[in-house]
């Protein structure tokens, strides 16, 4: 029983997944239609809302693609490991993942620096592509 259940929230976390490197097209595909769009004027990206299964998913967008995702629960249930692996996988860009330590939140980085994913309180996580560090930093070398 136990394995069903997992097969099951693997697959519904699987489809809610956030995913760096999607275009707009792919996201909205991917969770449902645009609930909000805005404008970020640091790094300059659009930014669209999305809400898909119990996840609020925050996406923003550099030259056409995914640059950087930022996710919460609806509810007041942290992200399970099982969840967070999973996003980690669909993140992975054939990389892996690995956790930084740190006292107050869990950072993971991607062995080939292409990544960043930070969880704060269970609840909220933070996807960056190195793409959108550079950018947000000011840097050009992308």
């Amino acid at each position: 029983m136990r394995a069903v259940i997992l097969v099951v929230l693997v697959a519904l976390v699987f489809r809610a997944e956030a995913r760096i490197g999607d275009t707009e097209e792919q996201s909205v595909s991917r969770y449902g239609k645009v609930i909000r769009r805005e404008h970020s004027e640091k790094p300059p990206a659009e930014v669209c809302l999305f809400e898909a299964g119990r996840f609020r998913i925050w996406a923003s967008f550099l030259n056409g693609h995914v640059a950087a995702l930022q996710v919460s629960t609806l509810d007041p249930t942290p992200f399970s490991e099982d969840e967070l692996q999973v996003i980690m996988k669909a993140n992975s860009g054939g990389a892996t993942w690995r956790e930084i330590e740190h006292a107050e939140y869990r950072e993971f980085r991607r062995s080939d620096d292409g990544a960043t994913m930070s969880v704060v309180k269970g609840e909220a996580l933070l996807i960056e592509s190195a793409e959108w560090k550079a950018a947000r930093e000011g840097m050009s070398r992308f």
